[in-house]
């Protein structure tokens, strides 16, 4: 995809995008753990723990949507049920994600979310994060009513 940051971690890495009209209005990735190639969020917060219980996790990164309205976007929706599809058919048992506080009521909704940590800072950005895990596994009615059909 012309114009996208690549790193090494794009190897171990399914990129997802929603595009309108030639523009690109969502893009994220989820980057697949293995022992070769631990998590980005490993540097800041160890997930050994989840490991060392038999865990199978996936990180999401760079979730960017273009902003048109108060509500959720349908790009929002098609990303986290991507998420949600790729764990389904990956045999991954958690999602782990870092997001800003201020999103925790929303996620919470989707059934299957536990706060791992929370952080001042994240990457380049201050601010008040919490390192989450999602078991998709456990989704709320709310999340399959919003988010899958």
């Amino acid at each position: 995809i012309e114009g996208l940051n690549f790193d090494h971690y794009d190897h171990h890495s399914a990129i997802i995008f929603c595009k309108k009209d030639k523009e690109y209005t969502g893009t994220s990735r989820i980057i697949f753990d293995s022992e070769q190639n631990q998590l980005p969020s490993d540097k800041k917060f160890s997930f050994n723990y989840l490991r060392e219980n038999g865990e199978k996790l996936a990180e999401t990164s760079r979730l960017t949507i273009k902003k048109d309205s108060d509500k959720l976007s349908l790009d929002f929706k098609n990303i986290m049920k991507s998420y949600y599809d790729i764990v389904m058919n990956n045999d991954i048992d958690l999602i782990v994600s870092s997001i800003i506080q201020d999103h925790y009521k929303l996620y919470s909704k989707f059934g299957g979310i536990q706060i791992e940590t929370d952080l001042n800072a994240f990457g380049e950005l201050d601010g008040n994060f919490f390192v989450i895990s999602w078991n998709p596994y456990n989704a709320s009615e709310f999340f399959k009513r919003s988010f899958l059909r």
